[in-house]
């Protein structure tokens, strides 16, 4: 108790609820990234190639706040089921986007080997 007569939180109870807060935020920096990865898809989907890149810098920028904030976060259980929950979608949605891109990635390459060959075909879109 403080000289008022109110309980003053031990530095433990202080510290457990600073974890609690980080590994919360962690997990919601894994919700964040899960629904960019669905926005990239639909933009993928949709061929939007310009809007895909700009939410990969972003998705960049949240995974570059997860490397910073993991290492000092044990999640319970909960928040661990959660996590590879958001990781899954998150595989399933770039696998997705991976196999829409691989048309216009294999045209980029025949444009870029068309001096060695004399013809390519049209733009896959």
């Amino acid at each position: 108790m403080d000289g008022v007569g109110h309980l003053v939180p031990q530095r433990r109870d202080v510290a457990q609820a600073s974890h609690a807060a980080r590994c919360r935020r962690l997990v919601y920096l894994y919700e964040d990234i899960a629904a960019q990865s669905r926005t990239m898809r639909h933009s993928a989907l949709a061929g939007d190639w310009d809007d895909v890149a700009a939410l990969r810098r972003d998705c960049i920028r949240l995974m570059t706040r997860i490397r910073e904030l993991a290492p000092r976060c044990r999640l319970d259980a909960q928040q661990a089921r959660r996590r590879l929950e958001m990781l899954r979608e998150i595989l399933a949605d770039d696998a997705e986007i991976r196999a829409l891109r691989e048309p216009r990635l294999r045209w980029v390459d025949q444009l870029l080997h068309a001096s060695s060959s004399p013809q390519v075909s049209s733009d896959p879109e």
